[in-house]
């Protein structure tokens, strides 16, 4: 099964949010950052999970498209740290 966290385009976008964040001096935005790279790790494994096929969970798509869409902005959001430090 392929996962997310498994492909080339995840693993590129977490290592240079990974840099951009330590890149940020300003304790607050710093945190915010974080939170943002802890929730966009955490919504990458919930997506995970989702389409796991040795679940026993029934998948309820609406569910999934929702984790997706959130992935989706806090990726955007964390392009946006990493593009104001020019990372």
């Amino acid at each position: 099964m392929l996962r997310l966290d498994q492909s080339q385009k995840y693993q590129k976008d977490l290592k240079k949010f990974q840099y951009a964040v330590s890149q940020i001096q300003a304790s607050e935005h710093k945190q915010r950052a974080e939170k943002l790279l802890k929730d966009y790790k955490h919504l990458c494994n919930l997506i995970n999970e989702s389409h796991n096929p040795n679940s026993n969970a029934k998948i309820d798509p609406r569910s999934a498209r929702d984790l997706v869409e959130n992935l989706y902005a806090v990726r955007k959001q964390l392009e946006r740290f990493a593009k104001d430090l020019d990372c």
